[in-house]
């Protein structure tokens, strides 16, 4: 079944579906959906949905090693679409990390994360039909099987309801649940597949060591749309965090993605609430 899917996609195939297809699959960009989640975080001051992207990325990550399935392009399976110069580039994946879909995972563990906030049926129809659009481009692309991406899909949703449930019922719990997928997250680069891997790493181990002490910060009071203002201050607050790394060596990739997790968290929520925005 998985093999006449991705057969199917590839007859398909014409420039049209290649571009539409191309910025379907950068809405599950990494980058993008992390972007997303920590413009979520100040604009709603709620850790939820960063929390819930980053539970799903680690839980994705030490998939992606231990199964270590190869991509359809690298088993021969189908061809991969090769875009040179637009949106999305599929040259640079790993080779034997095609399930469960990272792009697929992430967006709907972020959009589910949302959807669960407010619980409205027309908001789940709307994530689950994106998420689902996102899905088949990857498969469209010939850089996952069916199976990956459903699977991605499943597992983004479950991750936004288990943080959900562990917001709600176990807040306490949170920072140890955060300690836990730090090191989960950090196993594949003790395998000797590092580079990402110790980014979540980092991130995580810097919100766990920051969630105990953010009740402690007192929040903003701003209405919502002088709360816009968040974005290009936290963007500034980022950068500087960013221009700091440029003293560090390659070697401390983990500390300096742990100074971006406080960077987006406390140090952020204080610097709002001291220019009251």
């Amino acid at each position: 079944m998985d093999i006449a899917v991705l057969e199917f996609f590839e007859s398909i195939r014409c420039s049209f579906l290649t571009v539409i297809c191309s910025v379907l699959s950068f809405f599950g960009e990494g980058l993008f959906v992390a972007a997303c989640a920590v413009v979520a975080l100040w604009l709603f001051d709620d850790d939820r949905i960063p929390l819930t992207v980053l539970f799903s990325v680690a839980l994705n990550s030490f998939l992606k090693v231990a199964v270590a399935r190869p991509r359809p392009f690298i088993a021969g399976v189908v061809s991969r679409v090769e875009i040179d110069g637009a949106l999305v580039s599929t040259m640079d994946l790993k080779p034997c990390e095609s399930f469960p879909s990272g792009h697929s995972q992430s967006l709907s563990s972020l959009l589910f994360s949302y959807g669960l906030e407010k619980k409205q049926k027309k908001t789940y129809l709307l994530c689950g039909l994106f998420c689902v659009l996102v899905a088949l481009s990857r498969l469209y692309l010939g850089v996952h099987y069916p199976t990956d991406v459903l699977t991605g899909l499943c597992l983004g949703f479950l991750s936004a309801l288990i943080v959900a449930i562990l917001s709600e019922k176990f807040p306490k719990v949170l920072p140890y649940v955060l300690f836990a997928l730090a090191i989960l997250a950090l196993i594949p680069a003790m395998c000797g597949t590092a580079g990402s891997y110790l980014k979540y790493g980092g991130l995580f181990v810097g919100l766990a060591a920051s969630l105990p002490f953010c009740k402690y910060i007192p929040r903003s009071k701003a209405s919502f749309p002088k709360k816009f203002l968040r974005i290009p201050v936290g963007g500034v607050l980022a950068g500087c965090v960013f221009a700091f790394t440029l003293f560090l060596p390659a070697a401390a990739t983990i500390f300096l993605y742990f100074l971006i997790a406080l960077a987006a968290l406390p140090a952020a929520r204080i610097v709002f609430y001291l220019l009251k925005i």
